[in-house]
């Protein structure tokens, strides 16, 4: 068969199948629907060669189906949801609460076994350990309702608390994407929110909510590897605090579920993610990266700035330049009183988190530079995109003191340059281009470079990846983040790049992935040629897994995260493409 078939697997030619495949033949693309019986199913298998293959459901057993999916991936099929092949207990809701336990950002639900049921509080909800469309859950009040319960029952169920609610979220996921969020909504006194069971679907359009349910979806599916799911939240209408429900594989939408409430086509994403499966085999893997985030923009809110701002910066993007003009409410907050808001900034306290301990303590005895910094970029940006000046407000919010006290405390400790890695490098490179020739706060480079200088003579007692962070950001922040060229002390920067050159050529798993881009984007900054280029770009072309349609990272437990990835891939562009500089964008 040839190289681009979508085989789409289920056991019945439902509307579901018959979606996909109408929506293939729309675009011309090649689909085959396999179905019978299990030697008919494996048969078909069998002949499939460079496939992307979407499961549903099969009459194979887990033995065969496995034997099969392996024999397909060998052939150079991709599989969608390959975690059927490679966590084929993926379905197991006992298994879903002990993967979000380990991920604390998804806050799962306390769950138990039968043995645990008379020292919980009731209620309590019963639910098959594998199951779907609320059949077999229930709502158990008393220790009564539960010894009702068969002992050969209670043996395929797992028990957790009632969670007070007015409805549950269903996301679903293509590819890493979030398309779109659902409120179920029960009727009459059912405690189900399933659809199947008459509950209501309600398409969430508050950006609060939906930020919320968006990014909590892609972070279980980072966890779960799944690249065509229903993530499943629950909030609690009394704490209004979210959990992880479950995650299911083979996700429905049609009738009057997540279609008709959101008026996403799912069919066409599906054969959106397919298409850019196949392209990944023939076109620069950049070129795809750029194509599916900016297909997928609209569903990941957070990451849109960061994007455009860049491809502007770097690249001289005018569609991106259009883009940032909608999003001036991200640098600007919507306040008609820029100071007033700078000065509200001021007010908000600094609370870093995931950061090693000692980064973490050290930030702590700078309790403002978080928000400096907040502001500062702020203002950079609106005069490196917006040609707004905006340094007048910022230093009546902050203060002149406070600008020259926290750039002189910052410079007094390489060691801590060291620790404290981006905070410090970012809050300097700001108070030095923004307000060097007022404040007499000019930056001189070769702290930067001591501080390299100490981390090589004692490489142990310093993180690799901090490091490497200091030394890139050192070059982003001389360069006004991707602004201006650096006239003056290139020399220096260079060799601060060779040093930081020289720690990832001896220790690469343990700097990120996103700072060893990182490092080739500072490289062309200076125009340096670094004979890590190839081996980086190629690691990064093979980080696409799960999802296989952007850079994803193996080392981190998040790196399939495709919101926490767009830092990564946007670098890998700029890494793949020619800096224009900022007096060049508009000639």
């Amino acid at each position: 068969m040839g190289q681009e078939l979508l085989a789409v697997v289920a056991i019945t030619h439902n509307g579901h199948a018959t979606e996909i495949m109408n929506a293939a033949a729309a675009r011309g693309v090649e689909t085959v629907l396999i179905n019978g019986t299990a030697e008919e199913v494996k048969t078909e298998l069998d002949k499939l060669d460079g496939a992307v293959i979407l499961w549903r459901s099969s009459n194979l057993s887990q033995k065969a189906r496995r034997a099969a999916l392996t024999a397909a991936e060998a052939r150079g099929c991709t599989i969608i949801n390959r975690a059927i092949l490679h966590a084929p207990k993926i379905r197991s809701k006992r298994l879903q609460q002990a993967l979000a336990k380990a991920e604390p950002s998804l806050n799962g639900i306390e769950t138990h076994e039968a043995a645990d049921v008379p020292n919980m509080k009731f209620p309590i909800i019963a639910k098959p350990n594998r199951g779907s469309q609320g059949t077999g859950v229930m709502l158990l009040k008393t220790l009564a309702d539960f010894e009702v319960l068969k002992p050969k029952e209670i043996k395929r169920y797992i028990f957790q608390p009632f969670i007070p609610n007015d409805g549950d979220y269903r996301i679903t996921m293509v590819g890493g994407v979030p398309i779109g969020v659902i409120k179920r909504t029960p009727t009459g006194q059912e405690f189900r929110n399933n659809l199947s069971l008459g509950a209501t679907a309600t398409n969430i359009t508050d950006p609060a909510e939906r930020y919320i349910a968006l990014t909590m979806a892609a972070r279980a599916t980072a966890v779960f590897g799944l690249q065509f799911c229903g993530v499943d939240l629950i909030k609690n209408s009394e704490t209004g605090e979210w959990h992880f429900l479950e995650i299911n594989s083979v996700p429905q939408w049609d009738g009057e579920g997540f279609q008709k409430a959101t008026g996403v086509n799912v069919a066409e994403k599906l054969l959106d993610y397919a298409q850019a499966i196949f392209a990944m085999r023939t076109k620069p893997a950049y070129i795809v990266t750029v194509d599916w985030y900016e297909k997928n923009l609209q569903h990941l809110p957070g990451v849109n700035f960061h994007w455009w701002s860049r491809k502007y910066l770097w690249m001289g993007d005018e569609m991106a330049l259009e883009k940032l003009q909608n999003l001036r409410g991200r640098v600007y907050g919507g306040e008609s009183d820029v100071e007033k808001l700078f000065r509200s900034i001021m007010t908000e306290p600094y609370r870093p988190s995931k950061l090693p301990t000692a980064r973490r303590e050290m930030i702590a005895t700078h309790p403002e530079i978080g928000a400096i910094s907040n502001i500062l970029a702020r203002v950079l940006f609106a005069q490196t995109i917006y040609n707004d000046d905006l340094r007048a407000a910022a230093r009546a919010a902050i203060g002149d003191d406070k600008l020259r006290q926290l750039f002189a405390d910052l410079l007094k400790s390489e060691n801590d340059l060291l620790v404290m890695s981006t905070t410090a490098a970012n809050a300097l490179s700001f108070i030095s281009v923004l307000f060097g020739d007022e404040l007499g706060t000019k930056l001189d480079p070769h702290v930067f470079l001591r501080a390299m200088e100490l981390a090589a003579k004692n490489p142990t007692d310093y993180r690799a990846r901090s490091v490497i962070y200091l030394a890139t950001h050192a070059v982003i922040g001389a360069s006004a983040f991707y602004s201006q060229r650096i006239e003056k002390d290139l020399d220096v920067y260079r060799e601060i790049l060779r040093l930081a050159e020289i720690i990832i050529a001896d220790r690469p798993n343990e700097v990120s992935l996103d700072a060893q881009l990182e490092f080739l984007v500072a490289n062309k900054i200076v125009s340096r040629t670094t004979l890590l280029e190839t081996a980086i770009l190629e690691r990064a072309k093979r980080s696409t897994l799960p999802h296989g349609v952007f850079i994803t990272d193996p080392q981190k437990r998040q790196g399939a995260n495709m919101f926490l990835s767009e830092h990564r891939n946007i670098l890998f562009v700029m890494a793949n493409s020619e800096w224009i500089l900022g007096e060049d964008k508009n000639t």
